[in-house]
């Protein structure tokens, strides 16, 4: 779990494949990208979205409070 204050962001990375992001509280937005070409994932509390393999991606919160967010990835025996 990530918590980092309201109106600021985490710096931009990039993992392998299988982690799924849940936003469990707060409102902002995710970019993502490979190559030149970014998408933008907006979220709320309750969203779920999952990054493509090795893709960056940097997250945003709007909101007036802090968020927090949770990325969920499969065990180290399954990698691979």
């Amino acid at each position: 779990m990530s918590v980092f204050d309201a109106r600021t962001y985490k710096k931009g990375h990039r993992h392998g494949p299988g982690r799924v992001i849940v936003i469990p509280s707060n409102e902002g937005y995710s970019t993502m990208w490979h190559e030149r070409e970014r998408i933008v994932v907006p979220w709320q509390e309750a969203a779920l979205f999952v990054p493509p393999d090795r893709w960056f991606h940097q997250h945003f919160n709007l909101g007036s409070k802090a968020a927090r967010y949770l990325a969920l990835h499969p065990p180290m025996q399954f990698a691979g």
